[in-house]
């Protein structure tokens, strides 16, 4: 997020102009910002913040697939190791 050097309010400045543009995708940016933070790379979209009422449905499948991916390093790890 920060590797360009930019400062804190720059980047927000910007975050903030996106958002005023295109609520969804902008929040889907910050979304997926604390999914990549917490190590998981799957990603939502503009559509899955559009549809509040499927939230649980999606937060559900994003941690079947979280744990699907990590079982599967865990077992290559025990493979290898």
């Amino acid at each position: 997020m920060f590797a360009s050097g930019d400062r804190l309010e720059d980047v927000t400045a910007r975050w903030v102009a996106r958002f005023n543009e295109h609520e969804a995708k902008a929040v889907a940016e910050v979304v997926n910002l604390v999914l990549q933070a917490s190590g998981c790379n799957l990603r939502i979209n503009e559509d899955d913040i559009a549809d509040p009422d499927n939230a649980p449905n999606r937060v559900a499948e994003i941690q079947e697939e979280f744990q699907q991916v990590g079982t599967a390093v865990r077992r290559a790890q025990l493979s290898t190791g």
